[in-house]
């Protein structure tokens, strides 16, 4: 089981949401082993005036082209799996043409089955 949230600018393709999705769902499957009924992928764009950042570090531009993918599931996967996880998720979305490999953000937030529920009480 796993929510996925990719949070992005208004200023990607129309096809970014399937394309994204489809890929991290693939990847969730063949990398981690989650069966692929059971992820829900959230795609969410926000206009660029909605996303901050140090202008420092982020110039407005780059906060158009970047995307954060957060992915909640079940604890218990090695610190080594993550990173191959995180290694063939970035080579395939970068393999989209979408992003860039700077301008993808990912988060693995592992949660213990007991804090999942499914609409029963």
């Amino acid at each position: 089981m796993a929510i996925v949230r990719v949070d992005f600018s208004h200023g990607q393709p129309d096809h970014f949401p399937s394309t994204i999705s489809m890929t991290i769902n693939s990847v969730m499957t063949e990398v981690l082993g989650v069966p692929p009924q059971e992820n829900y992928i959230i795609c969410q764009s926000h206009d660029v005036k909605n996303l901050f950042h140090s202008s420092e570090n982020f110039s407005r531009d780059r906060l158009q082209k970047i995307a954060f993918i957060q992915i909640t599931l079940n604890q218990g996967r090695s610190a080594e799996l993550k990173a191959k996880f995180f290694a063939e998720l970035n080579k395939k979305i970068i393999n989209t043409g979408l992003l860039e490999k700077e301008n993808i953000f990912i988060n693995l937030v592992e949660v213990a089955r007991e804090n999942w529920s499914f609409g029963s009480f």
